[in-house]
C-alpha cells in the first residue's frame, strides 16, 4: 500500500503516469524496476479501495430492498 494515504483519484493517476513513463521503455531497468514495484503498491491499494466501495454499496442495495 502506498505510504501515505491517497484518494482513490490520486492514485489512480499516479498509476497512470507511471504506465506513461514505462511504456516509453529509456528507463535504466534499476529505476524501472522501483517503478514497477510502486505500480504494482498502487495497483493494490486501488483494487482494494474500490472492492471496499463495491461491498459499501452492496450493502446499500440490501438495505434498500428491506425497506420496500
Amino acid at each position: 500500500m502506498p505510504k501515505k494515504q491517497k484518494s482513490f483519484e490520486a492514485a489512480l493517476n499516479e498509476l497512470r503516469n507511471i504506465v506513461d513513463t514505462m511504456e516509453k521503455g529509456d528507463l535504466p531497468l534499476s529505476q524501472a524496476v522501483e517503478i514497477y514495484k510502486s505500480g504494482i503498491e498502487l495497483s493494490v491499494y486501488c483494487g482494494e479501495y474500490l472492492s471496499k466501495v463495491e461491498d459499501e454499496v452492496t450493502i446499500l442495495r440490501a438495505s434498500d430492498k428491506m425497506e420496500d
